[in-house]
């Protein structure tokens, strides 16, 4: 049997891994592929390099997932929800394949952003974070039955029948958006979800 692990080889073990994944799935301008999947690259999964990256202290690396998003998914418009889906088309041209935001994603998106802004003391993604929180308000953010609540993306506002996905409720994220964003009753939010 292997002997336990001490917080030392876990650090080394953490540190290897994500170095691992960095190499395997960001490319060097910034882009998480989805090799299982048309080597796309989703909203999802730039939400989940950059929360990585901010987790491992890894500046550099968020800020390239970062700026690809956001020249890419958000058509260099931070305050723009970005587009779920961007890969190559029949012709093999690659660019947005599906416009839709995803409200996880953008969650996880604004998140980062704030925890980057408290980890590396940088107003600008601060900033960042509530051009996108005010979106995901205007947009991802409905009442059902009198109670607030998330939407999967901005198109399920047209839906004769409102649709919820309940993993797209990330109370913990919501929690910081509460500090970060006082403009918008995201505790309510909280509550009623």
């Amino acid at each position: 049997l292997a002997a336990p692990a001490t917080p030392a080889s876990l650090g080394a073990e953490v540190s290897s891994a994500w170095a691992a994944y960095r190499l395997t799935y960001i490319s060097h301008d910034g882009r998480a592929i989805d090799y299982k999947n048309a080597a796309i690259t989703s909203s999802e999964g730039q939400s989940y390099a950059m929360l990585r990256a901010l987790w491992m202290d890894d500046r550099e690396t968020f800020d390239r997932v970062w700026s690809w998003t956001n020249a890419n998914l958000q058509a260099g418009n931070p305050a723009q929800l970005p587009a779920w889906k961007w890969g190559q088309d029949a012709g093999g041209q690659w660019g947005v394949r599906d416009p839709e935001p995803a409200s996880d994603a953008d969650q996880l998106i604004a998140y980062s952003l704030i925890g980057a802004a408290k980890r590396w003391k940088q107003g600008r993604y601060r900033d960042q974070a509530r051009a996108i929180l005010d979106q995901i308000w205007q947009q991802e953010v409905d009442q059902v039955g009198g109670l607030w609540t998330v939407l999967p993306g901005p198109w399920a506002k047209s839906q004769a029948e409102t649709r919820l996905n309940p993993s797209y409720f990330l109370p913990f994220a919501l929690r910081a958006f509460a500090v970060a964003d006082p403009a918008h009753p995201w505790a309510t939010l909280v509550d009623d979800g």
